[in-house]
């Protein structure tokens, strides 16, 4: 028998669907959070009611993610999902009941910067495609809207034809907090979403959704087979890198400041809220430039080349 504590839950989680207007995507991650948290709680304290549980309760739980070797962002989106969960129940008058999480504090941010694809090791993953075979044309498109168009995950699998402006080669994305961007359709994307929708996806059946990329069944991708499939062609392409979908994102923003392009229409392509968030890039542009400096300069390494 479910514990009340499931119904309070799946009223959150109507909440997110229903009022916040969150994609399934999201919804999905909140309540994946949610279910390890009540796991802990039922497993160590018996808790079957959101009143029952207090801040230690919380505090204890996530001091066994950091003992579980959980990174600081990982821990912080878990946070995030348990304190608007404690904060939407306190909020309705129904339940009375204290906000217990709402002083929690998320770890630090890690100074971490992201893993960013050369050139090169692009060009090795697109080439590891070689075939026409109708799951290699559907993988040869993913790759090019991922790192063409540097596209989320959740994004790239909520895509459907009506997304697609071919005659202005755009693609209209509904992102983070429900906020519409557009962002540019390569010519070699196109041609790669041409030929997937004429002999690829044809062979699979037709389900209701109308996605554009799906499995054999015909139904939309999850994020755990897009993150499978872009590995197992990274390994294939002899790229060692610990890489994801995300890796590409990364690829594309930090290749367009390279060739000069403004940090400001970055952060629009990418649909940060924040340009802080994109000014991570710059940080491994400067990296790049220190690496060259010192395999470069004479002196850079502390050379006694005295000569005027």
């Amino acid at each position: 028998m479910d514990s009340f504590l499931t119904f309070q839950m799946n009223d959150f989680k109507m909440y997110l669907e229903v009022n916040k207007h969150l994609s399934k995507h999201s919804v999905e991650s909140y309540m994946s959070d949610l279910e390890k948290y009540k796991e802990f709680l039922a497993k160590k304290y018996e808790v079957n009611d959101i009143k029952d549980i207090n801040t230690d309760m919380i505090k204890k739980y996530i001091q066994s993610l950091k003992r579980g070797g959980f990174e600081s962002s990982s821990i912080s989106r878990k946070i995030s999902a348990i304190k608007s969960f404690h904060k939407y129940i306190a909020s309705d008058p129904d339940y009375a009941i204290n906000d217990v999480a709402q002083n929690i504090k998320k770890p630090k941010k890690e100074e971490k910067l992201p893993i960013v694809l050369t050139l090169e090791e692009i060009d090795m993953m697109f080439n590891t495609i070689k075939t026409n075979e109708p799951l290699d044309l559907r993988n040869r498109c993913m790759l090019e809207f991922l790192y063409g168009s540097g596209l989320r995950i959740s994004e790239l699998l909520d895509l459907t034809t009506s997304n697609i402006h071919l005659h202005t080669k755009e693609l209209n994305i509904i992102g983070k907090g429900n906020k519409e961007r557009i962002v540019p359709l390569s010519d070699m994307s196109i041609d790669a979403f041409n030929k997937w929708m004429s002999n690829g996806k044809p062979k699979f059946p037709t389900k209701p959704g109308n996605y554009i990329f799906v499995n054999k069944s015909g139904d939309q991708l999850t994020r755990q087979g897009v993150w499978k499939l872009i590995k197992e062609i990274a390994r294939e392409a002899g790229i060692t890198k610990e890489i994801s979908p995300h890796t590409l994102r990364h690829s594309f923003a930090s290749h367009l400041l390279n060739n000069g392009f403004n940090l400001r229409y970055v952060q629009f392509l990418l649909g940060h809220k924040d340009i802080s968030t994109t000014q991570i890039y710059t940080h491994i542009q400067t990296d790049k430039l220190r690496e060259t400096y010192l395999s470069c300069h004479p002196r850079a390494k502390g050379g006694s080349n005295n000569e005027v």
